[in-house]
């Protein structure tokens, strides 16, 4: 079929048979997609956490960038900054008025802790991949 199409058939040498055959290609490029993935659904998560806080009229002294500074968390900062990036045209969250409760849900308080755990995870199966 090759010589039909006016193409050689590649002659494999030496330990290059094994190394089309045990997997390691596939694993890596699997690894990569769930890399991505990782990324695009972290993303999304983030959108999530400032719509909830947007949505829920939350304050936004919990992701205030001098706060996650204290801390070298650098998922948390990011995520943290992620929100408040996402937060930055939005009427609701830019208005201060009084509330009628204590504090806001603790979900989407404690977000940049939570979901910056997760990222740290990701960028070190990051940087694990790249090095392998």
């Amino acid at each position: 079929m090759l010589s039909a199409l006016g193409i050689e058939p590649l002659r494999l040498r030496g330990k290059e048979r094994p190394g089309l055959l045990n997997g390691t290609q596939f694993s890596a490029a699997y690894a990569g997609w769930c890399l991505l993935e990782a990324h695009r659904l972290s993303g999304i998560a983030n959108l999530c956490a400032a719509a909830s806080v947007d949505a829920f009229d939350c304050r936004l002294s919990p992701f205030d960038e001098r706060l996650h500074a204290i801390r070298a968390h650098e998922g948390q900062q990011k995520v943290a900054g992620d929100i408040r990036q996402w937060l930055g045209g939005s009427s609701e969250a830019c208005t201060v008025r009084d509330k009628y409760y204590v504090q806001d849900p603790y979900a989407f308080r404690c977000a940049p802790q939570v979901r910056g755990a997760s990222w740290d995870a990701i960028k070190h199966t990051e940087r694990v991949f790249l090095t392998e």
